[in-house]
């Protein structure tokens, strides 16, 4: 129950003073492999691990994921994840590379199937060759795999033999295998059992394989397919590693697995708990480095959308893990049975409050602001906080009691039974607006304006938890830390078309303006959908264009603030994405029944980045794309400024306006109109 009491005494959190002080926000830029979120999807693990377990083949992974598309597709979990047991398990094929167990799987079909129903493959690797390989070459070189100073070490109890990451033949090996998975279609790699970090149990591992993260990753690179880098499991946080894996994968995971082994129910209480402590030691040991964050945090599968009969949860505790799933900017990787979701279940994955509360932390993940002088024991009643935004204001707060019902070791002082209270002021999280309206995410009867000193008292039951959004509605006492500013989209299926009189202005830079020009750009990143060609020429409402054409024109419209259709392009062919205070801007067009052009800032072009928008979405027109499928995008000088154009799937759910719930329904013709 939320209560609002107007008082003169500041009442304030027992230990947030000590932390709010210097907020030290936590922001994520983009991942290595070009991502600006983390995944949403299915993996199968979790029903293997069950007992009974789930028999891992191509009909039973196709049930769970048609499922997955149909109920959850348009709310953007995309990708459907096979773990351990799709492949053969001691060899390669010729050239040592992995292959799929012909009589569980045709993984090129499985491909072919999901992406017909606009889902995405995952697939599941170890680091290292097959110990039965050795005398096998590796794709594209001569000498056996055991002859290769890449092939020297140990072998571990995996079936699998240590790589010299640094010798010749590694990285060709690697490429060799991803490039093997992007013949068959896959989008997602999960590579476990990386260390250090990776439990031994009894697998004799060896102490360092982590060239293989970055092996992986410049194979991804050069494969000329986008794919995600998942690495597992429990990583080493410390230098140099941490770096290692920040700079080459897109997720990690931070804890062991979650789920239940071999038992009737999915996962329990305690496991959850140890999952959320886990990730409020690692953010919390990279908030002080005061840099921004590349890579998202895998906190094992999302276990919420069964009942509790089966998830081994109640509901109470379930939208407890997705608030914090949300909260963290997890993966969102869920281990559920797809085809007994409850209704309960439903509304916790397909609500529209948090989604687009995860949009937000995607950028913005949230941090503990109690108990962080124990380094190694959380308190069992906790204060996160996401945000705030110096551009937005926006603010995300989380507010659980985990109880005395789970492992009650993970915390100091130990959990009291029974509901446990908080009173508090915005003002003593560090907020500063005058006021916010409170949405509340889960309830939203309880939405309402609270004043910065207006004192709020909750009490939580075990294992409750409270998930808030704020939208600042007053003056900023004081600055704010930074974030991007991606709140709730709001979208139109068309855009205003540039009628007025004065024909458009290119590059003209308004009076007053200070500008820093953003060339030379040093690596910038570019990739290729794979859409095949893009139409030659396009017909817009005054002119036969080619798509570089088109891409200039979208410029136009980004880099000059307007965010609106493109000159000469009718309006129902495009779809236009903002943020809540319209500085972030998307704007896409269809030009095939397959492809769209988009083109997309985060930060508005006001002072310097003004003329680095044009610089930065010239470069990456001229070096990256031209008149073909391609892509590119550039992060910027500045926090949180970050550009990205190209060709993509028509209505691809990458598009920040598919994520807002608009479709692109018209194609630009490709010859002139009559």
């Amino acid at each position: 129950m939320l209560t609002l009491i107007a008082l003169h005494v500041l009442l304030v959190l027992a230990t947030a003073s000590a932390v709010c002080g210097d907020l030290n926000t936590p922001y994520f830029k983009i991942t290595p492999n070009g991502f600006k979120a983390p995944p949403r999807g299915w993996n199968t693990f979790a029903l293997q691990a069950l007992e009974p377990s789930f028999n891992l083949n191509q009909a039973n992974v196709i049930t769970q994921c048609d499922a997955l598309a149909e109920r959850l597709g348009k709310y953007g979990y995309e990708y459907c994840s096979l773990d351990s047991g799709w492949s053969v398990g001691d060899e390669g094929d010729e050239y040592g590379r992995i292959q799929y167990d012909k009589s569980k799987f045709d993984i090129p079909s499985l491909a072919t199937h999901l992406h017909s129903k606009n889902l995405k493959l995952g697939v599941y690797i170890l680091p290292g060759y097959f110990n039965k390989d050795g005398e096998k070459t590796i794709y594209g070189t001569n000498p056996p795999i055991k002859f290769t100073q890449a092939g020297a070490g140990t072998c571990n109890d995996l079936a699998r033999c240590a790589f010299n990451y640094q010798a010749k033949g590694a990285q060709e090996y690697c490429n060799s295998v991803v490039n093997k998975f992007a013949s068959w279609g896959v989008d997602f790699i999960k590579l476990d059992f990386v260390t250090p970090g990776s439990p031994d149990n009894g697998a004799k591992l060896e102490e360092n394989n982590s060239g293989s993260v970055p092996c992986y990753h410049k194979a991804i690179a050069q494969s000329g397919r986008q794919m995600r880098l998942d690495i597992s499991w429990k990583l080493d946080r410390n230098e140099p590693y941490y770096s290692i894996w920040s700079q080459n994968a897109d997720s990690m995971r931070i804890d062991q697995d979650l789920n239940n082994a071999h038992q009737p129910t999915l996962v329990s209480w305690g496991t959850v708990q140890r999952a959320i402590e886990q990730y409020r030691q690692y953010i919390n040991q990279q908030v002080p480095k005061g840099r921004p964050l590349t890579i998202y945090p895998d906190m094992d599968n999302l276990l919420v959308g069964n009942s509790q009969s089966l998830t081994g949860l109640s509901d109470r505790q379930r939208q407890t893990v997705m608030t914090h799933w949300i909260g963290a900017a997890a993966n969102l990787i869920l281990g559920s049975d797809l085809t007994q979701l409850d209704q309960f279940g439903i509304n916790l994955l397909t609500n529209q409050r948090a989604l687009d509360v995860a949009t937000f932390t995607a950028s913005n993940p949230m941090r503990p602001l109690l108990g962080n002088d124990k380094p190694d024991k959380g308190s069992p009643l906790q204060v996160w906080l996401a945000g705030p935004g110096s551009t937005s204001g926006v603010a995300v707060i989380v507010l659980a009691n985990y109880g005395a019902s789970g492992t009650n070791s993970l915390f100091n002082p130990a959990p009291a039974p029974g509901k446990q209270g908080l009173n508090f002021t915005l003002e003593s999280l560090g907020l500063s607006q005058d006021s916010y309206q409170l949405k509340d995410i889960w309830k939203p009867q309880n939405d309402k304006t609270v004043s910065l000193t207006d004192v709020i008292s909750v009490d939580l039951d075990d294992g409750e938890s409270i998930f808030w959004k704020l939208l600042p509605q007053g003056e900023p006492t004081t600055k704010t830390a930074t974030e991007i500013p991606i709140t709730t989209m709001t979208v139109t299926g068309s855009g205003t078309q540039n009628t007025g009189a004065e024909p458009p202005v290119l590059i003209g830079q308004p009076t007053g303006t200070q500008t820093r020009s953003a060339l030379p750009i040093a690596s910038l990143p570019c990739g290729n959908n794979k859409l095949g060609p893009i139409p030659s020429t396009l017909a817009a409402t005054d002119a036969v264009i080619p798509p570089k054409q088109l891409l200039y024109r979208m410029r136009q419209m980004i880099c000059n603030g307007t965010c609106s259709s493109p000159e000469g392009i009718p309006p129902a062919t495009v779809a236009i994405a903002q943020d809540e205070a319209k500085n972030s801007c998307e704007i896409s067009v269809g030009v095939s029944q397959n492809a769209e052009a988009y083109m997309y800032r985060t930060t508005p072009p006001t002072g310097d980045q003004w003329q680095q928008c044009w610089d930065s979405t010239m470069k990456i027109i001229e070096d990256c794309i031209g008149d073909s499928s391609g892509k590119g995008w550039w992060n910027g000088n500045h926090d949180y400024q970050f550009y990205e154009a190209g060709f993509r799937a028509l209505n691809d759910r990458s598009g920040v306006h598919i994520s807002s719930s608009s479709s692109i329904t018209s194609t630009l013709p490709t010859s002139t109109p009559q």
